[in-house]
């Protein structure tokens, strides 16, 4: 087998094309590790175990050690895929295209209203700038 760095520089050479497959392998490792999750999750088996009390009787107690460790092992394989494919399990949605093209649009708007504006030789008398009236702001005597 190869070592991880010679793995690690076909990668960045993309030798023969193992860039794309690489990935294909990454994205299925992370659909794995989500399966795994579930299974994890789903298995009850070792939740209990068998105590005995002091008068001898066997009892049923919650194995708190054997969850805390499924969680553990759950939280990590889900972190570990939000790290490599956020946008598939990531927490959330990928909204950034979305947001550059309402800032493109944005701007687009702008661009057009303002068109034509700036453009050609300034006139000797510009047009007089409308303000917006006002009846409280009149200084005239009543």
């Amino acid at each position: 087998m190869p070592s991880a760095g010679t793995v690690l520089r076909w990668v960045l050479d993309d030798t023969n094309g193992f860039r794309t497959r690489y990935r294909t392998v990454r994205d299925i490792g992370c659909e794995l590790l989500a399966d795994q999750v579930i299974v994890i999750a789903d298995d009850s088996r070792n939740d209990w175990i068998m105590r005995r009390r002091k008068d001898g009787r066997a009892v049923a107690v919650v194995d708190h050690e054997n969850i805390h460790r499924a969680r553990l092992r759950c939280d990590t394989r889900q972190w570990r895929a939000t790290k490599m494919r956020p946008a598939a399990f990531g927490d959330k949605p990928a909204v950034q295209a979305r947001h550059q093209d309402d800032a493109t649009d944005a701007l687009a708007a702008v661009m057009k209203a303002i068109d034509g504006w700036s453009r050609g030789l300034p006139s000797a008398d510009p047009p007089p700038l409308q303000l917006p009236s006002s009846k409280d702001d009149s200084d005239e005597p009543e």
